[in-house]
């Protein structure tokens, strides 16, 4: 039975897993297997192939690697959830958020304020100051389609990281909104890693 691979991150820790699928496999088919002890999940992450959030009507390819993009399902988060629940149909789930139409629940007690992490690693972009900043590629490949620079002092935020290969999404500066670059090239360090 052919297998669809995710890719996934959390804090310094990268590692894959395989879902078997078959040919009629949808993307949230896939989402749904990924959660399957609360189905209702599907809707808290996205699966990105190329730089790209992929559609949850789309066919599994069991040749791709797809990149696990958790939004989370409160904070500053919800925004994303809101966005991502108009785009789906109601064959995609007969109601994406239950809870969202409950009464909300009363805290059992205050949690003390921590220090908050960021939920996304940042990045500076320091190299290619002589050239306008760093070539941007469609998809984690080398080969791939060159989308221009994004410029040298540009702030990025991390979407999936596999080796010295960096998927972002542009926060500050000039370049393409998303894609691929190079963290280091040759011992040459590209990017830095700000929080």
């Amino acid at each position: 039975m052919p297998r669809a691979t995710v890719s996934f991150k959390h804090e310094e820790q990268e590692w894959t897993h395989d879902f078997e699928v078959d040919a009629a496999t949808t993307v949230l088919d896939l989402k749904r297997k990924m959660t399957s002890s609360a189905p209702e999940h599907a809707a808290w992450f996205d699966l990105c192939r190329d730089g790209s959030t992929v559609k949850n009507s789309d066919l599994v390819d069991p040749l791709a690697i797809y990149i696990f993009h958790y939004l989370g399902p409160s904070g500053s988060e919800q925004d994303n959830l809101v966005e991502h629940a108009a785009g789906l149909t109601g064959e995609d789930h007969d109601d994406p958020f239950p809870a969202a139409r409950e009464e909300p629940r009363p805290l059992s007690a205050p949690v003390a304020a921590a220090d908050p992490e960021p939920a996304v690693p940042r990045w500076r972009i320091t190299g290619g100051s002589d050239k306008g900043g760093i070539i941007v590629r469609q998809s984690e490949s080398l080969k791939s389609a060159d989308l221009g620079r994004v410029s040298t002092g540009a702030i990025v935020e991390e979407i999936a990281r596999v080796g010295d290969r960096l998927c972002y999404r542009l926060e500050e500066g000039t370049g393409p909104a998303k894609g691929w670059v190079s963290i280091r090239v040759s011992g040459k360090e590209l990017a830095e890693k700000i929080s």
